[in-house]
């Protein structure tokens, strides 16, 4: 059907769209807005590889009832002027960005990737994506560990802890890319050993070269 270029007129009473009709805007059809009968979704869809921009001087995102603020971008008075990000738990603001950076208000966690006891040994993957802190107990084999889930944007750095636990009854094997204090890798212990990784070469992937750290050994409470 061809494209009708006139001026569309506003109409006197409500337009109502069925399910999986779609409005569309742009000569290349670059917007499309519409309700999905599968899944009963909303769609505001940017085609053609299009930007989409939505302006305002204050813009949120809230639950349905519109009573429970999630985001709110505040675009100041005018412009010029720096622009905030807020994000909200509970209609409760909890981080906010400024022009040195952002501030948070309550308790920062750090998820914990527990792969517990390794019995059997063998390869070992440390999952960044699961959470920055591991935690691994060596019990009847060697294991290699390997490491993934990490940024590999350039120009971005990635760190994680490790608690290792009975470390020092087997030989563990690390990442070909892991460089030490001296090149010498760490001597652990029976108990609780931390280790620290950081790595700015991400964007290498495997071949990422990691800056290996012991930051203690033997922890255990004074007697």
């Amino acid at each position: 059907m061809p494209k009708d270029s006139r001026k569309f007129k506003r109409p006197s009473t409500d337009m109502v769209f069925g399910d999986d009709k779609k409005i569309t805007f742009g000569n290349d059809t670059d917007l499309e807005i519409y309700h999905t009968a599968t899944g009963n979704e909303t769609h505001i869809d940017g085609k053609n590889s299009r930007p989409v921009y939505i302006r305002a001087k204050d813009l949120y995102l809230t639950n349905a009832a519109g009573d429970d603020k999630a985001i709110h971008v505040d675009g100041g008075a005018g412009e010029g002027a720096q622009t905030v990000v807020k994000i909200y738990h509970d209609d409760v603001e909890k981080f906010k960005t400024h022009a040195s950076g952002f501030q948070f208000t309550g308790t920062p966690t750090e998820g914990l990737n527990n792969l517990g006891t390794l019995t059997g040994g063998g390869t070992v993957n440390i999952d960044l994506a699961l959470g920055n802190v591991a935690m691994a107990h060596i019990d009847d084999a060697p294991v290699t560990f390997t490491f993934s889930g990490y940024d590999e944007t350039a120009g971005v750095s990635t760190s994680f802890t490790l608690i290792l636990v009975n470390g020092s009854t087997q030989q563990i094997t690390w990442p070909a890319f892991t460089m030490w204090t001296d090149g010498d890798e760490p001597t652990l212990s029976a108990t609780n050993d931390v280790l620290t990784f950081i790595t700015t070469s991400g964007s290498l992937g495997a071949n990422a070269v990691w800056l290996g750290f012991h930051s203690a050994t033997a922890m255990a409470i004074p007697s």
